[in-house]
């Protein structure tokens, strides 16, 4: 019995004396915040696009996805929401204001936030001018980056941004 007990001991002492993985240098926290923004560019394009299934594949990496506080536990879920958004729009031109900021977490994780406007034309009416501020979660599973959660802050009509 005692026997089983140091065991036990050693085998916690053990576990308790894995080592932490190495600290991410600069070049490679550099490398994971291109790869999210290029990622994050790649939906804005395809959203602009007006694309539902290119859009819907570059973002959950899983079946699950949350936005803005509503819970979509399926794909079909998720399809059915944007899906309808891109049928509503004639056009979308959605851009970032400014350069985005991007933590990066880890290897396979960060927070990408940004400042956006967006002019959508409806089928009927007149344009609508959004602005507002983004953040999403991204995950890299399988060797592929997506989004597992995001929200987005919408403000009121403003003056085009300032080009630099």
């Amino acid at each position: 019995m005692r026997r089983a007990g140091w065991m036990f001991l050693a085998a916690i002492a053990a576990m308790g004396c894995q080592q932490a993985p190495a600290p991410m240098t600069d070049a490679q926290r550099q490398a994971v915040a291109q790869e999210v923004k290029s990622q994050a560019d790649s939906i804005v394009a395809t959203l602009s696009q007006l694309k539902t299934h290119p859009y819907l594949d570059q973002l959950a990496v899983n079946d699950a996805y949350v936005e803005n506080g509503t819970y979509y536990p399926t794909r079909d879920s998720l399809l059915s929401t944007v899906g309808h958004l891109t049928t509503m729009f004639k056009s979308m031109d959605l851009q970032w204001d400014g350069a985005p900021h991007i933590n990066v977490l880890g290897q396979d994780a960060a927070v990408f936030s940004a400042a956006f406007h967006e002019v959508a034309q409806p089928l009927t009416g007149e344009p609508m001018k959004l602005h507002g501020v983004w953040t999403a979660v991204y995950q890299r599973a399988n060797g592929r980056w997506g989004i597992v959660q995001a929200h987005e802050s919408w403000t009121a009509d403003q003056p085009e941004p300032k080009k630099k």
